[in-house]
């Protein structure tokens, strides 16, 4: 729509998350979008969501579960994005280091008129804890397929469960 980050002008169908460059327009511009202009916007992001539908083999009707599931598990999604934004800037956190090079320690300054050499402090990548594993981590899904899934759905909610996982 013309009020959303798009390309290409008013009513652009692209947006910033995937790559395009990013066009920026008045209020007032965004205000003249003709109904033309704003329908053929509409039918071309329409049209660009069906052939992605057709690329990835989904259906109507499986696009409308997958939005069902996701509807009941994207608060959990958005605490997983959370957490792992977190984890990744602690992996790429700076720490002060003490010792004998760097810059002083304003804290250490009557320390260093005493004598003391282990005065200065300098920044450096943290260390990484022992025992925590840095490489890649490889994560194997198994699903259940089986008839029993379908069949002890409605007792148990087995099949709901898996496809909200």
């Amino acid at each position: 729509g013309s009020d959303t980050a798009g390309m290409g002008g008013k009513a652009g169908p692209y947006r910033l998350d995937r790559g395009h460059d990013v066009h920026q327009i008045s209020d007032e511009a965004k205000k003249n979008v003709s109904k033309e202009a704003a329908e053929a916007a509409k039918k071309m992001g329409k049209e660009a969501f069906e052939k992605r539908l057709k690329e990835i083999e989904m259906g109507d009707e499986d696009y409308a579960l997958y939005k069902k599931l996701l509807g009941t598990i994207e608060p959990e999604i958005n605490t997983m994005r959370g957490i792992l934004r977190r984890v990744e800037a602690a992996s790429r956190e700076r720490v002060w280091l003490k010792g004998t090079e760097g810059e002083i320690d304003d804290n250490k300054i009557v320390d260093a008129k005493a004598g003391e050499t282990t005065v200065f402090r300098r920044r450096a990548d943290k260390k990484p804890q022992p025992g925590v594993q840095i490489k890649p981590k490889r994560l194997v899904f198994l699903f259940d397929v089986s008839a029993s899934m379908y069949r002890f759905n409605g007792l148990d909610g087995r099949l709901r469960c898996s496809m909200e996982c």
